[in-house]
């Protein structure tokens, strides 16, 4: 499969990308991509930069969000919105409290993404590589 991990297959309602941000060794956020339909990643290009695009930016924002600070994270939080649309063709909803928004963006969900036409093995590795080279140079 696409972007499968070395550790072995997914597991079922596993993320299949995270992201942990820390701050002096002190972890601040987190956000998960979690594909409940792991059929959908056979042969599929799966826009998988939108998805690490979205979990380092929900890893971005902190636990501690709050009425008095959303105004700093809003960039991210609108961002966050942006790449769930364009990944899933419909609006991510987001609560109306700042700590449900956190809840919310730390675990993304993505059942009944469109499905992609199937591509070649070669093109696949291709767009691997370079989601690779994206998330080593983070």
């Amino acid at each position: 499969r696409p972007f499968r991990s070395r550790e072995g297959s997914i597991r079922r309602n596993g993320p299949i990308i995270s992201a942990i941000c820390k701050r002096d060794g002190k972890k601040i956020g987190e956000g998960h991509i979690v594909v409940p339909d792991t059929e959908i990643l056979d042969n599929s290009i799966l826009r998988i930069v939108g998805m690490m695009n979205l979990i380092i930016a929900s890893a971005s924002v902190p636990y501690d969000l709050s009425k008095e600070n959303i105004h700093k994270y809003r960039c991210f939080i609108e961002f966050i919105q942006h790449q769930y649309e364009a990944i899933m063709g419909r609006p991510l909803v987001l609560p109306d409290t700042p700590q449900d928004i956190r809840k919310a963006i730390e675990r993304l969900i993505l059942e009944n993404i469109p499905k992609v036409k199937p591509e070649n093995r070669w093109l696949i590795n291709e767009y691997n590589s370079m989601a690779i080279k994206l998330l080593t140079a983070v």
